[in-house]
C-alpha cells in the first residue's frame, strides 16, 4: 500500500516541535512499510526537509523506529486511563480489558506487528523504555485480578504472573496469524471466551 506522503512545509521548529513531526512521519512509514522497507529519506521527502535532518535527533532507523513505539504506547496508555473500567466485578473489568488490548491489536496491526516482532524480540528490550510502557499498560489486568482476590471474587493462591502472562499470551497466539495477515478474528468473541476460561479456574470454590 502507497504510502501518502503528508510534506510539511520547511520551517524553524523547536527541537521538541522537530521531534514531534519526525516520529508522526516515520510511524505513517513504517506502519506501511514495516522496519526494513522503511527509508529514511522518504520521511525526510514527506517532512520535506534532509535526511541529515532525522539523524541529527535520532541517530539511527532503529532509534527512530523506539521512539515511535513510545509516541504509540503512551497515546495509548492516555486513552486507557480515561476509559471507565466496568466496577461491577472483577471479572467485568477483566473481560472489558482484554476486549480493549485484542480491538487495539484488530484496529492497529502494523504498530502491533512492529512492538512485537522488532522491538520486543530484541536482546535490549528488558531495559527499554518500551518494555517499562508495556508494564504499565499490563498493570491494569494485573490490578483487575488483583481486586478479584481481595474481594473473593478470585481464589487467593494464584499468581499474579504467571496469570498475566497466560492471559496476554494467549491473545498474542490467537492474533498472530492476523498480524502475519493471514486470517482474522472478532475483538469480542475471543475475550468472552477468554475470559470465561480464565474465570471459571479463577473462582473461589474451585
Amino acid at each position: 500500500m502507497a504510502v501518502k506522503a503528508q510534506r510539511i512545509r520547511a520551517e524553524r521548529l523547536s527541537p521538541e516541535r522537530r521531534v514531534t513531526s519526525i516520529v508522526e512521519a516515520a510511524q505513517n512509514v513504517f506502519r506501511f512499510r514495516g522496519y526494513y522497507d522503511a527509508l529514511v529519506s522518504e520521511i525526510a521527502n514527506n517532512l520535506g526537509v534532509v535526511e541529515g535532518t532525522i539523524y541529527r535527533y535520532f541517530p539511527t532507523k532503529r532509534d527512530l523506529l523506539v521512539a515511535v513505539v513510545v509516541q504509540w504506547y503512551r497515546e495509548n496508555l492516555a486513552v486507557l486511563a480515561k476509559e471507565k473500567i466496568p466496577s461491577s466485578s472483577a471479572a467485568a473489568a477483566l473481560r472489558f480489558l482484554i476486549w480493549k488490548h485484542l480491538d487495539l491489536i484488530h484496529r492497529d496491526p502494523d504498530m502491533c506487528r512492529l512492538t512485537l516482532v522488532e522491538i520486543r524480540a530484541q536482546p535490549d528490550y528488558l531495559t527499554s523504555e518500551v518494555f517499562q510502557l508495556n508494564r504499565q499498560y499490563t498493570q491494569t489486568v494485573v490490578d483487575a485480578i488483583e481486586r478479584g482476590r481481595q474481594n473473593g471474587e478470585f481464589r487467593s493462591d494464584i499468581s499474579l504472573r504467571i496469570l498475566r502472562d497466560m492471559i496476554f499470551g494467549c491473545v498474542e497466539h490467537h492474533t498472530w496469524a492476523y498480524l502475519r495477515g493471514g486470517g482474522d478474528f472478532r475483538p469480542a468473541e475471543a475475550a468472552e471466551m477468554i475470559v470465561d476460561l480464565i474465570v471459571n479456574g479463577l473462582h473461589e470454590n474451585h
